[in-house]
C-alpha cells in the first residue's frame, strides 16, 4: 500500500510537471509569433517616422502590451524630432542598464516617468532592451511596459526582445543613413 501511494503520488506529479511543460512551450510559441509579426512589420516602414508611429503604436496592439517607448539619450548624433521619442539625459541609460546589461526585465516596478512619460501610472512591469549607439544614433532603448506585474520578471530570457530590438535598429540605421 505505501509502495502503491508513492508511485501514484509519482505519477501524479509528473503529470503536473508536463501541463507546466506544455503550458510554458505554448506561452514561448506565442511570444516567438507574436515578435515575428513585429519584426515583420519593420520592412513596410516607409521613413523615421513612421517606423517610429509603428513600434509605438501597431506593436503594443501586437505584442500585448500597454507601453512601448523608443528613448535616446541626448548627443551630438542627433536624433530627428519624432513625438514618439523621449530624449533622456546622457548616462540615464546606463544608469538603468549598467553598462553590461543588453536587457533588464523588471516585476512590480515603479516606471520612470522620463521613460513612459503619460503612461507612467500604468506600468507594473517593464522590459528595457538596450539599443547601441552607432553611426546614425546615439545610444537608446526599447521600452516595452505592462500593466501586469508579472507579465516581464528577472528570470524570463530575453533572447525574443533582444533580437526584436536588433530587427528595430537595423531598420532604424537603414532609414536615417538615407
Amino acid at each position: 500500500a505505501i509502495l502503491l501511494d508513492r508511485l501514484q503520488n509519482e505519477v501524479t506529479s509528473l503529470n503536473e510537471a508536463q501541463g507546466s511543460l506544455i503550458y510554458a512551450s505554448r506561452s514561448n510559441m506565442t511570444t516567438q509569433a507574436r515578435i515575428h509579426a513585429a519584426v515583420l512589420c519593420l520592412p513596410e516602414a516607409r521613413d523615421f517616422d513612421h517606423l517610429c508611429h509603428m513600434v509605438c503604436n501597431d506593436w503594443p496592439q501586437i505584442l500585448q502590451v500597454d507601453s512601448i517607448t523608443i528613448c535616446f539619450e541626448k548627443d551630438k548624433k542627433k536624433i530627428p524630432e519624432q513625438n514618439n521619442i523621449r530624449l533622456l539625459k546622457k548616462g540615464i541609460i546606463n544608469g538603468f542598464l549598467g553598462h553590461e546589461n543588453a536587457a533588464i526585465l523588471r516585476g512590480n516596478v515603479k516606471a520612470a516617468e522620463i521613460i513612459y512619460g503619460p503612461a507612467t501610472p500604468l506600468i507594473k512591469a517593464e522590459a528595457l532592451i538596450r539599443i547601441e549607439k552607432s553611426d546614425h544614433n546615439p545610444l537608446g532603448i526599447l521600452a516595452f511596459g505592462s500593466r501586469d506585474e508579472a507579465f516581464f520578471t528577472p528570470g524570463q530570457g530575453t533572447e525574443l526582445l533582444r533580437f526584436l530590438a536588433a530587427a528595430f535598429h537595423g531598420q532604424l540605421k537603414s532609414l536615417l543613413s538615407k
